[in-house]
């Protein structure tokens, strides 16, 4: 049966810690292919966040050369909102016959009883709860007695502590521009350049 990974975020813009997590994913799960799925984000309105085509062009450019991985826009083309849900089913009509892995932050999982349909989500999908630093979030008891009722294993993918972020590099190029030596480590060169090439994220 092929593994599916699905990874899901901003991506505003995607950085080194992004790439390493996927890297990870595909490694330590064994899958097949992992999806990079730049989120439209309707429940962050009035953030500075870039276009669903830039979003996408950065993550191309970090992934070009791993055919394992693939940038998908369903969720930028669906029309209204969208939720997790809505995507999973998406991609189980896509590959029936195979296993879908659905990558989480643990600040997401923390609240993931307040997502659409949560309960669906987890018995559509196997759930992988990403820990860093040895330090595994913990769902609400709610979800927790779900869990136990329906005899669901969750996963957890262990990462070192990666001190990069996506807000933290959109302030540092708002204040200091595209300078690979302020952005080196944090940002792929690729990404660097296509930044400076097109004033992103410029104040």
């Amino acid at each position: 049966m092929q593994k599916i990974g699905l990874f899901g975020g901003t991506f505003n813009p995607v950085h080194s810690a992004h790439v390493e997590l996927a890297r990870c994913a595909i490694e330590k799960l064994a899958l097949d292919r992992l999806f990079w799925i730049p989120c439209k984000p309707w429940q962050k309105a009035g953030l500075a966040i870039e276009s669903g085509e830039r979003r996408c062009a950065m993550i191309d450019l970090v992934i070009k050369n791993d055919p394992r991985m693939a940038v998908d826009t369903c969720e930028i083309d669906r029309i209204g909102d969208t939720y997790t849900i809505d995507t999973i089913r998406e991609f189980q009509t896509r590959y029936p016959s195979s296993e879908i892995f659905f990558l989480m932050g643990g600040d997401q999982w923390t609240n993931f009883h307040t997502w659409k349909s949560w309960q669906d989500v987890l018995q559509s999908t196997r759930l992988v709860i990403v820990s860093r630093n040895g330090e595994r979030a913990r769902c609400c008891e709610a979800v927790q007695t779900f869990l136990d009722q329906e005899k669901i294993d969750i996963q957890y993918l262990d990462m070192p502590a990666m001190a990069v972020s996506s807000q933290e590099i959109r302030d540092i190029i708002a204040k200091d521009g595209s300078r690979f030596d302020k952005l080196a480590g944090k940002l792929p060169r690729d990404v660097i350049e296509y930044i400076a090439t097109f004033g992103l994220y410029q104040k």
